[in-house]
């Protein structure tokens, strides 16, 4: 991750490159993805349209286009750039997996969800993601449920399960409250492409 001065110095030349060549496609995605990490939204979404506009059968920029209005909550456009970043590359297939998972979830399509987590992963991984997603959306106890069936299915993943269970515990017991950030830097095992700590190249 950057820091600082480092973050910044990074983002001027992101927009140095785009000015120099505008009709850069990795250079707009580039600029996209900071823009989107730092706070810039409306930004960050005008420079991966442009990107898409450039190279619309890139899989790399499908997905971090997708994962763009993953983060915003607009799903179904997420689902749609997710599905079309599969069909048009194969590399990063699993991340691209989990997080067409993840927009699945998020608009309460549980079973075609757990299949795509399924395509990206063993069995703890897809419960722990399906549960991630129900404790986005506030279902504490189906969230609960999930992760005691990731334990239960056993897996490399088993000490953040159990994290993310008992953060979903205390979100039950403090109900009606906004749900509380997961701990871990990688509680869904997703994310976007070409970027920082915890996206896949």
């Amino acid at each position: 991750m950057f820091a600082g001065g480092d973050r910044e110095e990074g983002l001027a030349h992101l927009e140095r490159a785009v000015a120099l060549d505008p009709e850069s496609p990795r250079a707009q995605e580039a600029l996209g993805v900071r823009l989107d990490q730092v706070g810039r939204r409306e930004e960050a979404g005008r420079h991966l349209e442009k990107a898409l506009a450039l190279r619309p059968r890139d899989g790399r920029i499908l997905n971090n286009a997708g994962f763009f209005h993953l983060r915003h909550g607009d799903y179904a456009r997420a689902e749609d750039l997710f599905r079309r970043a599969l069909r048009e590359d194969t590399r990063d297939e699993p991340v691209r997996s989990r997080n067409l998972g993840m927009a699945l979830a998020m608009q309460g399509r549980f079973d075609e969800a757990f299949k795509a987590f399924r395509k990206a992963g063993d069995e703890q991984s897809a419960r722990n993601n399906l549960g991630y997603a129900h404790h986005l959306r506030g279902e504490y106890e189906a969230a609960i449920d999930e992760y005691q069936r990731a334990i239960v299915a056993g897996g490399d993943a088993s000490v953040q399960v159990v994290r993310n269970l008992e953060s979903a515990k205390r979100a039950l017991e403090q109900a009606g409250g906004a749900a509380p950030a997961l701990p871990g830097d990688d509680p869904w095992q997703g994310g976007a492409a070409s970027a920082p700590a915890k996206r896949a190249d």
